[in-house]
Order: structure tokens, then C-alpha cells, then sequence
């Protein structure tokens, strides 16, 4: 008989069996047989269960007595013991024996201290003194949004100390800015500037279009609601009535004619009615004398010849043998006969009729304005700069927030979309694209007074040109200054010509010729790169000479710049990139978490560090989006970082990048554009990010909600492994499209994009909630099946 005895010296190597009188040492039994940790296995003499006792009950589960033997189930190792001593950085588990194993936990540093520091060195808890921490007193759920930031509360000997100072609580909202200031999340929702002010009255007709102020037809007018949102109905206005036949020769129907009709107009009742079109009324219906029974005098097809006509038929036929001028039909006497396409009695090639008497088509080689034609070189090719629609190529394509400019190659700039606060550049302030009969030749081209702009970019609600001299002109919101007073002053000296620029969300940026930077705007991040947090722009002191360059540091150049919400990025000469402005959320790639950066904006000159691209790598091309980043590498790979809420970042999760250390470089990974892609132009938008690919494909990837990804649907791609790479479809662009542009919408609100395609046309999808696609309804288009490819319409420009 053996009895198995529990020593506790040796019991997790051996134990002492008792053999026929025979005192032996035994490995463990759970090692002879082979027994994993959570199977039963047996130590120890007993009478009953109460002889049975674990160690560490939380590691040991006790069987009972079976059979005269303990028999016991060890958790498996690394199980963790219900009781933890919290910020000892070490974590107590089981060791797979039945005991207790130390093990070091680096996340166990938390002393319930916000002023404190919480670092795990080993199993040694330190916890360094903070002399300031973020803090915010409004509602949790506005923190964050809108205007509404952190501030920060200050430290004395580990402990919070006096109140929250800077931070920015939701105020009462209003239309006068374009922010969100009740931290609600939405914008101009309500309050002061909204729609109208109420009590106030403006001028409104409800009458059929082209009669207003025509006759008896007049204004009426309409007052502001109470809440400021809109206007009440029309009272008051004149219409439209039936004609009649009176003394005082009114226009009733408001048709520009007076006493046309009625029941008491009568021709031949020997009245003289000029008001009812009469020449002459004798009373009578002889048509030899000088009045006819039309009570006009003798003409030229009243159906009798008179002297001088070789011809009366009595019509006004034109395809007939007598024309209603009472002379043979002949090509070019301004009447249409049956073999004549058209007529209109001159040889001037550019109105609606040749010489030939043929109607004027495309590419016939005569510039025909009146047949809506803006070009016609002879011939129907798309590759030069006049389309086979006779419409001027576009050379360049920007994306706004709810609107688009197109460039063209004679320096002409059209604007359309969203137009609340002139970011168009025409007169007035409606939207176009939004209706029918607004594009085309319809649509009016920007005022530049003459100038000829070489680039043109977009913000959320401002929209500025590089002129043909170096100037830069801007147009539309100004509130942060953005505009920099319209036409900008960037300084006296030759060196001050801008050779680039780029349009923030509320701030823009030229590059100089001699390499330098200078911003102007909204700078509430630092994003102008001035170290402060100072508007600039708002008056002449600002601009000029009085505008510091951005500190790039020594020696450095900017040759291409990109602007964002709240931040700027710019290539330098060396292909470093260096970011500024708010770092939140990884978006400045410098493994900031953020949210103070908006207080305390980052150090300039040599002490902002480029961002780390990783080994060898250099930028060619890079843009910064709403709230992340995006570059084009040397060997045509993308990198992006930033927020990745909805896959933006397109590597195949939702993890921000470039908000932690040891996130950028070789670690961050390149986005997968599928087998042998390689990117030669990259758009970051709000939420969604696209590439324009070697061989004129377009692929996007983020939100889709909106379907601005063009896939005909409205699934997002990006956030999940498999999304990207050759299973992410190339947007559908039309039988033999390609593309040489494209830009995704960066500011606010903005969820479409727009291609530029080979030879010239522009196509738009996404939202369109103001006209922003240009095809003359509010209807979004690329988030359903049959809406893209061929059946998605070019934009009309001209």
C-alpha cells in the first residue's frame, strides 16, 4: 500500500510515498502522469475532506479525501488573484503550483492622483510631481467639441491647486462665425445672424416668373419669424389677373401688353383701339383699301398682292414659295425655307447660322458664342485644350467644404456650390449647381479683374487664387482674418512673389520665392507657426512687411505646403516634413497625444523635430486633411497618420497614429494601393482619404456615409484587415476615363470629391446638400449601385 504524504519543503518538485513500511521520494504525480494544471491530481494522506487543505486557495481548489489521498485542481499559471494591491506595479497570479507568482505589471502605476506622473520601473512605483494637468468644467459630453478645449489646473506638492484656467465653455450660438460655439455638435443652428433678424421685412413676389413688377403686378412684402429662422409667407404682392379692353390701357395679365384681349375688343367696329394693337379700324372687311379686316394698313401677307410684291400667299411660311417678306425664298434673306437647317440673313460665322445656311456644330472651326460654344478649334479631339463639347479644358480642380472651383488653361476660375458667404466669387450670394438651368454657360466665371490665376485652392468657406504675376487674391469668409484683406500683401521686397499657396480650413499659407512660408487667419492651434496663438490678417498692421515668416529652421525651404483644420504642414527642400499647429490626436506626427497643444503650440525653428517618415525615405507630395495627414514617398508608397476613427489612414484598423511614441517611421506602415500601384497625387479629406494612382485610377478609402468614396454604396473601407490592397475598388470614373487630379473635401461638413479626368472634364460625388456636384439637384451621388461610371455626369462649366 502507498499513501501519499504532502511535504512542504519539497512539494512542488516531489513526495514522500510510504511504500510497504518503505520510505521513498517520488516526482510529482502530476508530472509522472502527465497531468496539465486545471486536471485533478492527488498529495497527501487524509481521513475525510476536512484533512484536505490548499495553500493559496485562490491557486489550489481542494477535491477532497478520495480514497485515503488529497486530491487537489491547480489553476493554470498566470491566472490572476481576485485580490490585487492596486499601484504597486505588480500583479499577483497563480504559478500553476498551487502558490502565488510576482509578476511586474507597467500599467499599475495609478496612485488616484491626477498631479502626479505614474511611472512602473520593475515592481517600483514613481510618481512624479506635475506641475499642471488638464482640466474642463463644462458638460462632459460638450468637451472636445466645437470651440469648446481643456484648460489647465495647477499643481503645489502633487495636489490640484486654485480653478480651471483657459479652457473654453459652450456660450449662446450664433451665426456670426462658422464655429460650433454651444459645443452641441452643429453649427449655426441658431441664435444672432441666423437667417434674419426678426421683425425686419423684405420685398417677395409669389406671381409666375417674368412677371413680377410688369403691369398691374407688384411686390408684396414678408417679416422675419420671431425665432429668426426664416420668414413668414408673402403678403401684399399684385398678380396676375385676366386681360380686358379699357380706357385706361392697364396690363392686367402682366405680359407687357395692354388691351390684347378681352370681350370688348372688336376689330372692324370702327373704333380706333391702339391699345388693342390697331393701326386703323374703317369698319369694313375690304381688304383693296387702306385698312384691312385685321384693322391694319396693306402688307406683305395679307394674302393680296400688292404693287411692288412679286408674291402674297397670305402666310408667313418661310419653307414655302413666297416669303413673308413677299419675295422669292433665297439663303440668307433671314427666313428659313424646307431645304435650309436655318437661316438667319447675314454671313457672321459665330452667331446660330453659317453663310451656308447650316446650322453651326462643334468643331467646325468658328467660335459660335450663341450656340453655347466657349472654344471650337476645328477639330473633335479631347487631348488639347478645347473639348469636344467646345468647352476649354480644365487644368485644375480644388474642394471646399460645400464647394468647387475648376481652373481652366486661359487663367478663367468657375466657382459653385455653397455661396453663403461669396466663397464663389460672383455677384450675390446663391448657391449654384443646386438647380436646373445653373451650370453651363449659365454658371458666371470669378471676378478676378482680369487677372489670370496659375492655382487655385478652397478652405471651409473662403476660396483664394495665385495670379499670373505672383499676387494672391482671396474671396468669401473673413472672419479669422483668412483672406488677409483680399488682395494679400505679403511684403515689399521681390522675394515676397508667393510660388505656392494653400488653404486651411479658417487660415491660409503662401510659399515665397525664396523658399520662406507666411500664413494668415484663424490661429487659435498656432497653426500660422508664429509661436502665439494670435489671429493675423483681420487688418492691413497684420500683412506686409509686419508678417513674420514661419521659423522652419536653419538654413531650411519650404517647396510644397499643405493646410488643414488646425494645422500646416510643408515639404522642405531636403524632402523632411515638418508640422505645426494642433497636435491632437497624432495629426502633427510627433507622438503627441494632445489635446494641449492647442494652448501651448509646439516650439519652432530647430526645435520642431521633422516628422519621422522612417529610414531613407524623403516626401514628394503631402496633404493635410481635416485631422490627419498624408504624404506621397519617393517610391510613390503613401503614409498617413493622424485620426483613424473611420479608417482615413487606411491600414486595416481605427488606431490613431503619430498620438504615441513609436508609432511613426518604420513602424507605421505604409497604405496597400494593391499589387504594382504605386501613388502619384494624394488628397486627404475630412473623413476619407484618395489617391490618384500611376495609371490614372482613383482610389479612396475612410467614411462613406455620403458615398463619397464613389463605390456605389456606402460602406466605409480602410478600418478593417482586407479592406485595402487590390480587394479596394478603383472609383468607377466611365468607359475609357482616367484621371490626371483629384480632391477630397477637407473642411467641416465636407463628404464628396471631385476627379479631374483626362482632357478636361471635372466629375463630383458625395454629398451635395448644395449643389456642390454641379448637376443641378441636391441629390448625393456614389453611394447606391448605377450611380457612378458613365451614368454619373461631368459637371456643365461652360
Amino acid at each position: 500500500m502507498a499513501i501519499f504524504l504532502e511535504d512542504p519543503h519539497m512539494r512542488k518538485a516531489a513526495r514522500v510515498v510510504v511504500f510497504f513500511g518503505m520510505l521513498t521520494l517520488a516526482p510529482a504525480c502530476s508530472e509522472l502522469a502527465g497531468i496539465e494544471p486545471g486536471e485533478a491530481w492527488f498529495e497527501g494522506a487524509c481521513l475525510s475532506d476536512g484533512d484536505c487543505v490548499a495553500s493559496v486557495p485562490d491557486c489550489r481548489a481542494v477535491v477532497g479525501c478520495r480514497d485515503g489521498t488529497c486530491a487537489f485542481v491547480d489553476s493554470t499559471r498566470g491566472t490572476p488573484l481576485p485580490a490585487q494591491i492596486g499601484g504597486d506595479c505588480a500583479q499577483r497570479v497563480c504559478d500553476g503550483h498551487g502558490d502565488v507568482e510576482i509578476l511586474a505589471d507597467p500599467n499599475d502605476a495609478d496612485d488616484q492622483n491626477a498631479c502626479t506622473a505614474d511611472l512602473c520601473v520593475g515592481t517600483v512605483a514613481l510618481h512624479e510631481p506635475l506641475e499642471s494637468i488638464p482640466c474642463y468644467t463644462g458638460l462632459p459630453e460638450t468637451r472636445g467639441r466645437g470651440v469648446c478645449i481643456d484648460g489647465i489646473q495647477h499643481c503645489d506638492d502633487g495636489q490640484p491647486v486654485g480653478g480651471c484656467e483657459g479652457e473654453v465653455l459652450p456660450s449662446e450660438e450664433s451665426c456670426i462665425s462658422p464655429l460650433d460655439d454651444d459645443c452641441d455638435g452643429e453649427a449655426n443652428e441658431e441664435g444672432e445672424g441666423c437667417t434674419c433678424v426678426p421683425g425686419t421685412q423684405m420685398p417677395c413676389y409669389t406671381g409666375p416668373e417674368g412677371t413680377r413688377n410688369v403691369g398691374i403686378c407688384h411686390d408684396g412684402t414678408q417679416v422675419c419669424r420671431s425665432d429668426g429662422l426664416g420668414y413668414a409667407a408673402c403678403t401684399g404682392d399684385g398678380l396676375p389677373a385676366a386681360e380686358t379692353c379699357d380706357n385706361e390701357a392697364l396690363d392686367q395679365d402682366c405680359n407687357g401688353k395692354v388691351n390684347e384681349a378681352g370681350a370688348d375688343c372688336k376689330c372692324g367696329d370702327g373704333w380706333l383701339q391702339l391699345g388693342n394693337g390697331e393701326i386703323c379700324d374703317d369698319g369694313n372687311d375690304d381688304e383693296t383699301d387702306a385698312c384691312t379686316s385685321l384693322c391694319a394698313p396693306p402688307a406683305c401677307g395679307d394674302g393680296f398682292v400688292q404693287p411692288g410684291e412679286p408674291c402674297d400667299d397670305g402666310n408667313d411660311d418661310e419653307t414655302d414659295a413666297c416669303t413673308s417678306s413677299c419675295a422669292l425664298p433665297v439663303c440668307g434673306d433671314g427666313f428659313v425655307q424646307a431645304s435650309e437647317p436655318c437661316d438667319d440673313g447675314n454671313d457672321d460665322e459665330t452667331d446660330a447660322c453659317t453663310s451656308s445656311c447650316a446650322l453651326p456644330v462643334c468643331g467646325d472651326g468658328f467660335l459660335q458664342p450663341s450656340n453655347g460654344e466657349a472654344c471650337d478649334d476645328g477639330n473633335q479631339s479631347d487631348a488639347d485644350a478645347c473639348l469636344t463639347s467646345c468647352a476649354p479644358a480644365s487644368w485644375q480642380v480644388s474642394a471646399g467644404m460645400e464647394f468647387n472651383c475648376a481652373r481652366f488653361g486661359d487663367g478663367r476660375i468657375k466657382c459653385w456650390g455653397s455661396n453663403a458667404q461669396g466663397q464663389l466669387g460672383i455677384e450675390g450670394d446663391a448657391n449654384m449647381g443646386d438647380g436646373i438651368g445653373e451650370m453651363g454657360a449659365a454658371l458666371p466665371v470669378t471676378y478676378l479683374g482680369g487677372a489670370k490665376a496659375i492655382d487655385i485652392v478652397s478652405g471651409a468657406h473662403h476660396t483664394c487664387a495665385l495670379l499670373e504675376d505672383h499676387s494672391v487674391r482671396c474671396w468669401g469668409l473673413n472672419d479669422d482674418g483668412q483672406l488677409g484683406l483680399g488682395t494679400v500683401d505679403l511684403g515689399d521686397d521681390h522675394t515676397t512673389t508667393a510660388i505656392a499657396i494653400a488653404a486651411g480650413a479658417f487660415h491660409t499659407c503662401a510659399i515665397l520665392a525664396d523658399g520662406a512660408v507666411k500664413c494668415w487667419g484663424h490661429n487659435a492651434c498656432g497653426q500660422l507657426g508664429l509661436g502665439d496663438i494670435t489671429n493675423r490678417g483681420g487688418s492691413p498692421e497684420d500683412m506686409g512687411n509686419n508678417l513674420p515668416a514661419v521659423d522652419l529652421g536653419a538654413g531650411n525651404r519650404a517647396i510644397a505646403i499643405s493646410a488643414g483644420l488646425s494645422h500646416t504642414c510643408a515639404i522642405l527642400a531636403s524632402g523632411a516634413v515638418k508640422c505645426w499647429g494642433d497636435g491632437g490626436l497624432g495629426k502633427l506626427g510627433n507622438g503627441s497625444p494632445g489635446s494641449a497643444d492647442c494652448l501651448f503650440p509646439p516650439p519652432m525653428g530647430d526645435l520642431l523635430p521633422a516628422v519621422d517618415l522612417g529610414t531613407g525615405n524623403t516626401a514628394i507630395a503631402i496633404s493635410a486633411g481635416y485631422q490627419h495627414t498624408c504624404v506621397i514617398l519617393q517610391d510613390g508608397a503613401v503614409k498617413c497618420w493622424g485620426r483613424n476613427h473611420d479608417g482615413r489612414l487606411g491600414i486595416g484598423d481605427t488606431e490613431h497614429r503619430g498620438d504615441e511614441p513609436g508609432e511613426m517611421g518604420d513602424v507605421l506602415p505604409a497604405v496597400n494601393l494593391g499589387t504594382g500601384n504605386v501613388a502619384i497625387a494624394i488628397s486627404a479629406g475630412n473623413k476619407h482619404t484618395c489617391a490618384l494612382l500611376g495609371g490614372g485610377e482613383v482610389k479612396c478609402w475612410g467614411s462613406n456615409a455620403s458615398g463619397q468614396l464613389g463605390l456605389g454604396d456606402t460602406w466605409g473601407r480602410g478600418a478593417m484587415p482586407g479592406h485595402m490592397g487590390d480587394a479596394l475598388p478603383a472609383v468607377d470614373l466611365g468607359a475609357g476615363k482616367t484621371a490626371v487630379a483629384v480632391a477630397a473635401s477637407s473642411a467641416g461638413f465636407g463628404y464628396h470629391t471631385c476627379a479631374l479626368l483626362q482632357g478636361g472634364a471635372v466629375k463630383c460625388w458625395g454629398s451635395n446638400t448644395s449643389g456642390q456636384l454641379g448637376l443641378g439637384d441636391t441629390q448625393n451621388r456614389g453611394g447606391g449601385p448605377g450611380e457612378m461610371g458613365d451614368a454619373l455626369p461631368a459637371v456643365s462649366l461652360w
